[in-house]
């Protein structure tokens, strides 16, 4: 009788793991929010389909690549000073924006949020990227910059022409008046 309730016990346990694996495994290949799991350090074991869209590179390509092969290279020091910070234990996770090298070699803004698994004693285990792609954000935010700085540049334009006609006209009548 007990050895039968440990069997069942033991099955039980077993299916839970394999339906809590099943359940992560369709989280993470239906993202969309791009994902990269890392090792201590910072090789890349595994990546989703919406990373591997987002960047252009299959998930063997992905594997082969270091980090600093598909960092935008200014802001490599800034990202790895984070990341540093991160697998020292002086923060669990850490959100920022960087840029990505797509395969085709065009540029991506993203915004990711980093996050390390630890063991027992502390110790990094697994570094967890979620990567969201915001080039069209930022691209709208550049536009918008642009045309706020026209605009200023507009009004400061009108400005000293209203102020050169008030001076050369009904100022000037004034003066000799």
């Amino acid at each position: 009788g007990v050895q039968l309730g440990r069997v069942i016990e033991r099955t039980r346990a077993r299916e839970a793991l394999r339906r809590s694996e099943a359940r992560f495994r369709t989280i993470f290949e239906k993202s969309a929010i791009g994902i990269q799991v890392s090792d201590a350090e910072v090789y890349i074991l595994d990546t989703n389909p919406a990373l591997q869209e987002m960047l252009g590179f299959s998930a063997q390509e992905l594997q082969r690549l270091a980090l600093t092969e598909i960092t935008h290279p200014q802001d490599l020091e800034t990202n790895w000073a984070l990341l540093q910070s991160l697998l020292r234990g002086e923060r669990s996770s850490y959100q920022t924006q960087t840029r990505y090298i797509h395969k085709n070699g065009g540029m991506i803004w993203t915004e990711l949020t980093v996050s390390s698994v630890t063991d027992g004693q502390g110790k990094t285990q697994f570094v967890v990227m979620l990567v969201r792609d915001i080039s069209e954000l930022k691209r709208k935010s550049m536009e918008l910059d642009e045309v706020q700085r026209k605009l200023v540049e507009s009004a400061e334009k009108e400005r000293i022409s209203l102020a050169r006609e008030l001076h050369d006209g009904p100022l000037q009548d004034l003066y000799g008046a």
